[in-house]
């Protein structure tokens, strides 16, 4: 499997020096976090609360960014940056976008773990 902005192998393995055990479980935690993050992300839009949307949205950003999964990552900082400005009326398609990007990050990296088993 080679490297994209759904799932950067590389960035992946450097940050947990190469440990698939750790990259595995680090993913799982995520798993579990990414529902919650982007239904409070969801009701911060609904509410009109850009703080609640500017900071669910940076902590998916940085554990993403720290996956590999650049592309998610990237969506959250669109996110992110609409909560700082307190522009969060177009956010919704953006959710949609973050939940097919993690859904593509999380069948890659799952393959990937697989493959290396």
């Amino acid at each position: 499997m080679e490297d994209s902005q759904d799932f950067m192998i590389s960035e992946a393995l450097e940050r947990v020096d190469g440990d698939l055990e750790m990259l595995g479980e680090l993913m799982g935690m995520l798993a579990e976090e990414v529902p919650v993050r982007i239904k409070e992300m969801r009701e911060a839009v609904e509410k009109g609360d850009p703080s609640v949307l500017e900071h669910a949205a940076h902590s998916l950003k940085s554990a993403f960014g720290n996956l590999g999964a650049m592309t998610a990552s990237g969506v959250c900082l669109e996110l992110e940056k609409r909560g700082r400005t307190k522009v969060i009326g177009d956010a919704s398609p953006l959710l949609d976008d973050l939940e097919t990007a993690y859904n593509r990050f999380q069948s890659l990296s799952t393959e990937y773990l697989a493959e290396q088993s």
